[in-house]
Order: C-alpha cells, then sequence, then structure tokens
C-alpha cells in the first residue's frame, strides 16, 4: 500500500487473522513501544511489533521499528539475539 492520502485527524487500521495447524501458536506477535538500547533505539510515540518464537530454546526476536520520517512512517527491521547477549553478559 502506498501513496494513501489522509486528511489532520483521520487514521488507517488494519488487522491480519491468522490461522495455526497447529494445536499451540509457534510465534507470538506484540504490539507496543519498545526499547532496544544495543541498537540505540529508544521508546517513542509510535508503536511497535516485537515477534517471538514460543519455543523456549530460541532466545531471539524480531522487532519492527515504527519510525517517523518526514511525513511517512516507515519500519526498520532489526534482529535481536537474546542468547548472544545473555552469552556476552556471562563471559
Amino acid at each position: 500500500m502506498d501513496n494513501i492520502q489522509l486528511d489532520s485527524g483521520e487514521s488507517l487500521s488494519f488487522s491480519y487473522k491468522v490461522k495455526y495447524q497447529q494445536s499451540t501458536a509457534t510465534t507470538k506477535i506484540d504490539i507496543q513501544d519498545q526499547d532496544l538500547l544495543t541498537m540505540n533505539k529508544r521508546r517513542d510515540t509510535f508503536p511497535d511489533i516485537i515477534i517471538n518464537a514460543m519455543d523456549a530454546c530460541v532466545k531471539s526476536r524480531w522487532i519492527l521499528f515504527n519510525e517517523k520520517i518526514g511525513d511517512k512512517k516507515t519500519y526498520e527491521q532489526v534482529y535481536d539475539d537474546i542468547q548472544k547477549e545473555m552469552d556476552d553478559y556471562n563471559s
């Protein structure tokens, strides 16, 4: 989607329905403002999309940081390797 014109006070929203073929979900998706200090990303007024695997062995996540550049919003996709951070901290 592009070239969408909105007037002041108007908004656009959309949603997705996800159907899993397994009895348990494999991925958790959260929408909230997120900090990631290692990437110099701080909370702002734009909600971010956080994608976590539900497998306890996987210690990583994807964060799509919602950013405003000029009069447009964009998402910057960042891979957060939590396991690496834990290993670095413990070494």
